[in-house]
């Protein structure tokens, strides 16, 4: 991740993503608001090249809404 809002944003599963070639890969990526204001960061995945498949490299822009507050519950 990279961007203003980064650290924000997280991969639950670690920081490598596998996706076969020809195939498509759900990808969840966790956010924790620090502020009410939209944030923005870029998401870019690197392809690799496995034997005689080449990777491509993808990137995302993420921005986000904010239309619901919970608050945090301090036991």
């Amino acid at each position: 991740m990279a961007g203003p809002d980064a650290e924000q944003f997280v991969l639950p599963k670690g920081h490598t993503v596998t996706i076969s070639p020809k195939s498509t890969q759900n990808v969840s990526i966790e956010f924790t608001s620090c502020f009410l204001r939209p944030a923005e960061a870029v998401l870019v995945l690197v392809g690799r090249r496995q034997g005689s498949n080449v990777g491509s490299t993808i990137v995302f822009s993420l921005k986000t809404q904010i239309d619901n507050i919970i608050p945090k519950v301090i036991s």
